[in-house]
């Protein structure tokens, strides 16, 4: 009897929407032989949504197998109740930090990946808005760091939690990561116990290792730390005064830019807030309109010629009328008026661009175009990601080549071209309104 002929209505249906086809069958034919060998019955319950995991993701497909049995319960559970931050937690802090630091690695890698899923799982079934998913991703950040953090203090610096604070930058800051975003890090220690230095860079450069390390349970993430005061050339650890005074000395507009999306994600007796509410009015200062406006152009102008045009492709991110674009209006508009108004001064470009619009600094118009565009741009990529878990940010101009992201991102037409044909021409006109925008917004005032 063929797989097909195996399989009932709901589930052949699933095989032939999953956006992976080939690889969903030859994983289910595994998996069902699997299933026989270890005498498991037909497990899950729920097949048709284990079959649409092995379409939509081959990092989880080798962490299902990793789990076997296991995950049995995870694919057929509501997985809401645990993508609450508290239910998060509560899985983090049941790992035994007693254990050797490679053993309780292991486990983190564990249960952050199946946390993980389960945020997967909540968007086959179409659970939650991709706002949503984005929170609940960096909620997942910021507890497997902090889960990690406490494993590599326990077994190499006790004490140091009292001391050791970390600012996350980018998506972090914002709650806006994605699958297969990064962790864009700086750490802070406090200038009174200056003797911590050393101690704090071994347990840094022993936590950026554990995090990294790829595993057969799957990875965690990778870190960056190029944001941090002189960037690649900088210590690993910033003492709290040398953080403020790089960031209250002169900087160009587009580190200011930068440091819009900041906020801190693991406290150390109010350290990290002290240090980020010192060196806000220097990121918020009352600047120049004009120059302001012209180095935000010039930078997005740059960054799209030398990183946006990728040969034969669109890239998401950096190319025109993408991401960037609404992330350099929100910046241009936070750094313009955010001197005067506090509330302006979030890490987080949907916030931004809602209060901006709440405030008229930005137009109804513009910000329903920009909302709608960045939703648009951050599903494409989180759809692109997923498969392997990599930061992924282009697309191919073919259609032929786009065939596989339209049925994950539901176009429906005569034919798969068909289908990827639409999506690439919602690309195209949410891209070209997204750049009228921008074009829009920084125009030169008379």
């Amino acid at each position: 009897m063929s797989l097909q002929q195996q399989l009932d209505a709901d589930s052949r249906q699933a095989l032939a929407e999953a956006w992976h086809a080939d690889s969903a069958a030859a994983s289910l034919e595994r998996w069902q032989e699997l299933c026989e060998q270890q005498d498991w019955g037909k497990i899950p319950n729920d097949l048709p949504l284990l079959i649409r995991v092995f379409g939509a993701s081959w990092y989880f497909t080798r962490f299902v197998f990793y789990r076997g049995s296991a995950i049995t319960d995870i694919i057929d559970a509501d997985p809401r109740p645990a993508l609450q931050r508290e239910a998060m937690q509560a899985r983090m802090q049941a790992i035994d930090i007693e254990q050797s630091p490679d053993s309780a690695m292991e486990a983190l890698r564990i249960v952050k990946n199946e946390i993980m899923l389960q945020i997967l799982l909540a968007e086959l079934r179409q659970l939650q808005h991709q706002a949503r998913q984005e929170a609940c991703l960096t909620d997942l950040a910021e507890l497997t760091l902090d889960t990690a953090l406490r494993i590599y203090m326990h077994h190499t610096a006790p004490g140091l939690e009292e001391h050791l604070a970390v600012l996350g930058m980018g998506r972090m800051a914002g709650a806006e990561m994605n699958f297969g975003s990064d962790l864009d890090l700086i750490f802070l220690y406090p200038d009174d116990v200056p003797e911590l230095f050393e101690q704090a860079s071994k347990l840094v450069r022993a936590l950026l290792r554990g995090i990294a390390m790829a595993a057969p349970a799957g990875s965690l993430y990778e870190v960056d730390m190029r944001l941090r005061p002189h960037g690649a050339a900088g210590v690993l650890v910033t003492s709290a005064d040398a953080f403020r005074d790089y960031h209250c000395s002169e900087r160009d507009i587009w580190q200011r830019q930068l440091m819009t999306r900041c906020r801190p994600v693991i406290e150390a007796d109010g350290l990290a807030g002290r240090v980020l509410a010192d060196v806000q009015p220097h990121i918020y200062a009352d600047y120049d309109p004009e120059r302001l406006r012209v180095e935000v152009r010039d930078m997005r102008a740059r960054v799209e010629h030398e990183l946006g045009s990728p040969a034969g492709r669109f890239e998401l991110k950096r190319g025109r009328g993408g991401v960037m674009d609404i992330d350099f209006i929100s910046h241009y508009l936070q750094l313009l008026y955010g001197h005067h108004d506090s509330d302006l001064q979030t890490p987080s470009t949907r916030t931004a661009l809602e209060r901006l619009s709440q405030r008229q600094r930005l137009s109804d118009a513009h910000c329903e175009c920009l909302l709608r565009g960045y939703d648009f741009l951050k599903r494409m990529e989180a759809r692109l990601r997923v498969f392997d878990m990599k930061p992924v940010s282009s697309i191919a101009r073919d259609p032929e080549s786009l065939t596989t992201l339209a049925r994950a991102l539901d176009y429906q037409a005569e034919d798969d071209v068909a289908a990827a044909r639409q999506l690439l021409g919602d690309y195209h006109d949410v891209t070209a309104a997204v750049r009228r925008a921008f074009d829009e917004v920084t125009a030169a005032t008379d």
